[in-house]
């Protein structure tokens, strides 16, 4: 019965196992799905953009691959004089220049890999937060904070497991099958509510890696390696216990595990008193409303010719003066009439300009919104995102970036900064595009998209169109173009000549 009794505790531990492993393939493999996904639609514009520049003019019919120069991954050309070793020469471009070029190789990173990307769904968010634990872990730090303010997360019960469970899930699996006394995670929950639901909804049944706990009960165990703590609502029981837990008054009860308070609050962490609102903030995200006011281009010009924009600053400022009307002899006798006429000539004027004034700010501004966000991820600093394009999908670009935590100050004049970049950058690819078609720089790609619009049309009705008139298709696309409309009069050629006599009868009938 032994045996039988250690043989059944062997399988079901490895059936434990087995369902931690399926359960973080199923996480792996979901990402992989959509990480492939994107990069097929980023393949697909890719090529779309390279047809598009070509047509455009881009070409390179001018350079010859046919000069050898020593390689170098350092910048700077090899000094080596080996040449029997064919793997340090490669062949490069030779320009028609009158002296061969130094030429280098230069490594160029990706944005993301410097500032980092703005999460697009809570659950990238949540990875984004499981690497910045465990880098912070890596990195020696052993209190820390992470700091997510989303009202989805606040009001959806299953988006925090999964938040929970993937921010959890680095630290857990390089903790498990370690040879140690504190092998495993624990997250602790404000109330037994809290994780119950929590354990009816997480994916991830592994109890020997990640134990569940709560404050008032099984908080913190000997094997534990890592201490999650949910945050629960200011100013209630549950805050106040999570404090005594986290800065006990009696220092033989300090916790020498490392510890992560997860705040998924709106209120953030304004109320942890010192020295826990001085934790390493490792990751922290923040969602942000913009609303302002931009300028018409309609109007601008009308502006510009006024001589200055500082009508749109001031406020009911009269810049002419207004002449009085005309006054009895009956009420010139009387100071107090003279007084209350001039009060409330006063009146009317500034109510007057007052009105005319908001109505031109109404006439040469429109109110504009978009979004934000104030985002760090150990060991990167603080940045700031702004969605430069509202209108359309989500553009987030990176405003300016912190050392320390910003002030709310700091983050709206980076917000306002963005903006106004972003404005000039759209007036000034708007003048070029406009220089571009004015000078015939894009009459490839007006001739292109004729072409595809005309193959569409062929494939839809399957009747032939004579070639547009006054269109030049440069190129191949001229020759290419050709020949279709050769080859589709010549196909209807051959059909009256083959065909039988039934287009003739049709034509009797419609004449009938």
């Amino acid at each position: 019965m032994e045996e039988v009794k250690h043989d059944l505790d062997i399988l079901e531990t490895r059936l434990r196992n087995l369902e931690a492993l399926t359960a973080s393939q199923q996480v792996d493999l979901q990402r992989l799905k959509n990480e492939n996904d994107e990069l097929v639609l980023t393949l697909r514009k890719l090529s779309e953009l390279i047809d598009v520049l070509k047509d455009a003019g881009l070409t390179s019919s001018n350079i010859r691959s046919n000069v050898k120069r020593p390689r170098s991954s350092r910048g700077s050309l090899d000094d080596d004089e080996d040449d029997n070793d064919d793997d340090d020469y490669y062949l490069v471009d030779d320009v028609d220049s009158d002296s061969s070029p130094m030429l280098y190789e230069y490594e160029y990173f990706d944005d993301e890999e410097i500032f980092g990307s703005a999460p697009s769904s809570v659950i990238e968010a949540a990875d984004s937060a499981g690497a910045a634990i465990l880098a912070a872990m890596l990195a020696g730090q052993r209190r820390m904070l992470v700091d997510v303010r989303d009202a989805e997360l606040t009001n959806n019960p299953e988006v925090l497991a999964q938040f929970v469970e993937l921010s959890v899930l680095p630290v857990a699996a390089g903790l498990e099958g370690l040879n140690a006394e504190r092998n495993r995670v624990k997250i602790v929950f404000p109330t037994v509510s809290q994780l119950l639901e929590y354990r009816k909804l997480s994916a991830l049944a592994a109890p020997d890696v990640v134990a569940l706990g709560t404050l008032n009960f099984g908080s913190l165990e000997d094997p534990d390696a890592l201490l999650v703590v949910l945050a629960p609502s200011p100013d209630t029981e549950e805050f106040e216990m999570m404090i005594d837990i986290l800065n006990p008054g009696d220092p033989s009860l300090q916790i020498t595990q490392p510890i992560v308070v997860l705040n998924h609050h709106m209120d953030g962490f304004s109320n942890l008193p010192d020295p826990v609102c001085n934790w390493e903030i490792v990751y922290h995200l923040r969602l942000l409303s913009v609303q302002y006011l931009a300028m018409k281009e309609d109007d601008e010009t009308d502006l510009e010719e006024d001589g200055s924009q500082d009508a749109l600053l001031e406020a009911a400022e009269l810049d002419e003066e207004i002449a009085p009307p005309a006054i009895s002899e009956e009420e010139k006798v009387n100071p107090v009439t003279e007084l209350v006429d001039d009060a409330i000539l006063d009146d009317v004027a500034n109510e007057s300009a007052a009105q005319e004034q908001a109505a031109r700010l109404n006439a040469t501004t429109v109110p504009g919104q978009t979004r934000a966000m104030v985002i760090r991820a150990y060991p990167r600093p603080w940045h700031v995102f702004v969605d430069v394009s509202a209108d359309e999908d989500a553009d987030f670009e990176v405003a300016q970036t912190f050392v320390s935590q910003p002030t709310q100050d700091e983050v709206n004049a980076a917000i306002i900064e963005c903006l106004e970049g972003s404005e000039m950058q759209d007036e000034l690819v708007a003048r070029e595009m406009k220089d571009a078609l004015e000078s015939g720089q894009l009459d490839g790609v007006a001739a292109r998209l004729m072409r595809t619009q005309q193959l569409d049309e062929l494939d839809e009705d399957g009747d032939e169109f004579p070639v547009p008139i006054g269109v030049e298709f440069p190129g191949s696309i001229e020759r290419e173009t050709k020949e279709l409309f050769m080859s589709n009069d010549n196909d209807a050629v051959d059909e009256e000549e083959d065909g039988d006599d039934e287009p003739k009868k049709r034509d009797d009938g419609l004449d009938n």
